[in-house]
């Protein structure tokens, strides 16, 4: 829901909230495939978060087994995996010359909407092994140290959804 939130609050057609809706919905899947060796009530190791990482593609393999792709999900399947991402774009600098600077590719919108649902969903609720954090230091998290993996022009619509851009304070231009 907070997904839906944070696309419609920019506008994003039902579609696209739609879309939103059933990752949001579908995206944790993948856990009942997660090793019995990370359940546990401590922070998890860096090896043992590599193994959380890839439950999105259990994910997906498990829809795929349960419902079969149509030639329609196979078509899009394929177009996402056939996507070649630039290495380099040509920037010309204020001098006029131009030069191949490395790209820089951004995820789907709709995959930053929910990195930052999930992120944020994730810091204010209780875990075994920590307290939930309160809404206004998750943000002020999400702003700061997680600034490098989040957009953070959807950390700013959280914060006003939620009433506590104040949070931010001036650290969540971007």
């Amino acid at each position: 829901l907070l997904g839906i939130a944070i696309a419609g609050s920019f506008g994003m057609n039902r579609d696209a909230l739609f879309e939103i809706a059933l990752a949001g919905l579908l995206h944790q899947i993948g856990i009942v495939d997660m090793p019995e060796r990370i359940r546990s009530h401590r922070i998890l190791a860096k090896d043992e978060r590599r193994v959380l990482a890839t439950l999105r593609l259990h994910t997906v393999r498990r829809l795929l087994q349960v419902h079969g792709p149509d030639l329609a999900g196979m078509a899009r399947l394929n177009a996402i995996m056939a996507m070649k991402d630039p290495v380099a774009v040509r920037r010309k600098a204020a001098d006029g010359s131009v030069r191949w600077v490395a790209a820089r590719p951004q995820p789907p919108v709709a995959a930053r909407v929910l990195q930052v649902a999930a992120h944020y969903d994730a810091l204010t609720s209780e875990r075994e092994f920590r307290k939930a954090m309160s809404a206004e230091n998750a943000l002020r998290l999400m702003s700061t140290r997680m600034r490098p993996i989040l957009d953070q022009k959807m950390v700013q619509l959280l914060a006003r959804l939620q009433n506590l851009e104040a949070a931010l304070g001036g650290s969540a231009g971007s």
